[in-house]
């Protein structure tokens, strides 16, 4: 609604309770869309309660005033399940109760879509939700099981995508949240890659989150942001996803690749092969803004450094890290940074390879960090 108020010139405030927008998607992937609300002309309030509406607009808790002629509430929804319930149904977390095939406690009814049960993929834990294209399928398997050939309901993943002005954001599986109100055990990686050869044109920087399990590989989630080929990447790693793949599927992944639309190492093969580093010992990424107790090291061009750095943060060249390496400090331990996080993550290897142990890189390089603060 923020989108379509601005586009024709209406002056808009977007307030929201949570510290970011969007609470599907991971604190550090929203940074690029916030900016993208604020380039836009949108006034954007974070963590901000709504206590009262008034003639004038809206008061926050911290009695501030939201002047507004207009106001839309978008607090969520709830399935509509009063017939249901009318009728004896067994519900559940305000959700109908379904067995494999979609019937409710009465096997003369079904239920689908927002008001029905669902498994969650990575949880397997019973939820609900509405979303278009798992409703569809659903619609489908009970009239196949009505028609004397059923086949039984799949967990859902959660997969997802939506436009905020030229930006595109999609999303498969958990998030870090949910991850952790399950208490499951997960890492994650963050790759900034473009979203065909850079040297073509309508090349656009394309942020890339996959959460794994650490143990066995297998993919619990992810999240793309860019203005070409977010929805894509998604896709191809929900597939591997709901196919039981594992981040080294990633890494293998055989893609179509043409400048006008690809790389020849895809975001979606980048991101495998940068977890398949990580899970083989020979780096170790940096996620977050804080560096209190670190020695950053950035190896961007000097002129790039001198345009924009992190206070108290060193510059080498990553080209001359091999003749300059004794200027680095040992007292701490050492992060690396480039632009995008590759050649932080070569500047490691090249560390370590000279008897320096304590060296991690920065995942996603300088657009990830940028993005964030």
């Amino acid at each position: 609604m923020a989108e379509n108020l601005a586009e024709i010139g209406i002056k808009t405030t977007v307030a929201d309770i949570s510290q970011h927008i969007l609470p599907t998607i991971d604190e550090d992937m929203v940074g690029t869309l916030e900016q993208e609300l604020r380039s836009n002309g949108i006034n954007l309030i974070l963590e901000c309660n709504i206590k009262e509406i008034t003639s004038s607009g809206a008061v926050t808790d911290k009695n501030d005033l939201i002047p507004a002629e207009m106001l839309i509430l978008a607090s969520g929804t709830k399935p509509n399940t009063e017939i249901a319930v009318a009728c004896g149904l067994k519900t559940a977390k305000g959700f109908v109760c379904v067995d494999e095939f979609m019937r409710t406690s009465d096997a003369d009814i079904y239920a689908c879509g927002d008001i029905a049960e669902v498994t969650d993929f990575v949880s397997a834990q019973k939820t609900g939700g509405g979303l278009a294209g798992s409703a569809n399928r659903q619609g489908r398997l009970i009239a196949s099981h009505i028609a004397g050939r059923g086949y039984e309901t799949k967990p859902i993943q959660w997969s997802g995508v939506l436009k905020v002005f030229t930006q595109t954001v999609a999303f498969t599986g958990a998030n870090e949240y949910i991850l952790k109100k399950f208490g499951v055990n997960y890492q994650k990686m963050i790759v900034w890659t473009m979203s065909n050869a850079g040297y073509f044109p309508n090349a656009e920087w394309l942020s890339l989150k996959v959460i794994y399990n650490p143990i066995n590989g297998k993919i619990l989630g992810a999240q793309a942001v860019g203005k070409n080929g977010a929805e894509k990447r998604i896709d191809v790693i929900s597939a591997v996803m709901k196919l039981g793949g594992t981040v080294k599927d990633l890494r293998d992944m055989e893609l179509c690749y043409s400048p006008p639309y690809s790389n020849a190492k895809d975001a979606v093969n980048i991101i495998g092969m940068a977890i398949d580093n990580v899970q083989s010992g020979l780096a170790r990424p940096y996620f977050g803004t804080d560096f209190k107790g670190l020695t950053v090291l950035d190896v961007r061009s000097s002129s790039d450094y001198k345009n924009e750095n992190i206070a108290g943060s060193i510059n080498i060249p990553s080209g001359q890290i091999r003749e300059r390496i004794a200027e680095i400090p040992l007292d701490k331990p050492i992060l690396v940074i480039c632009y995008r996080g590759y050649l932080s993550y070569v500047v490691s290897r090249i560390l370590k390879q000279h008897g320096i142990e304590n060296v991690s890189f920065y995942a996603g390089g300088w657009q990830q960090y940028k993005s964030q603060i």
